[in-house]
């Protein structure tokens, strides 16, 4: 498994601190769990239904820091 993991990092050229998020041990004890029976989801499916999933669930985290501001007084600034 680490060499597979390994292998992943480096063909793919994900940084090797993402290895410490939380939401990598996640998805590896997710796995573990469901053991051979899960299969990941497709290419298209990724791309299209999955993320526009997550990007509805980002918008109502959102949308609840946003009703906090009315509280504190508070924006999120971006310089792109």
């Amino acid at each position: 498994m680490d060499k597979i993991i390994v292998k992943m990092f480096f063909r793919c050229g994900i940084p090797f601190n993402v290895i410490k998020l939380d939401h990598f041990k996640q998805m590896i004890f997710t796995d573990g769990h469901y053991g051979l029976q899960y299969l990941p989801p497709s290419y298209e499916k990724l791309r299209t239904i999955l993320l526009k999933e997550m990007k509805n669930d980002l918008i109502k985290d959102l949308d609840v820091v946003k009703e906090r501001w009315k509280e504190i007084v508070c924006t999120i600034m971006c310089d792109v």
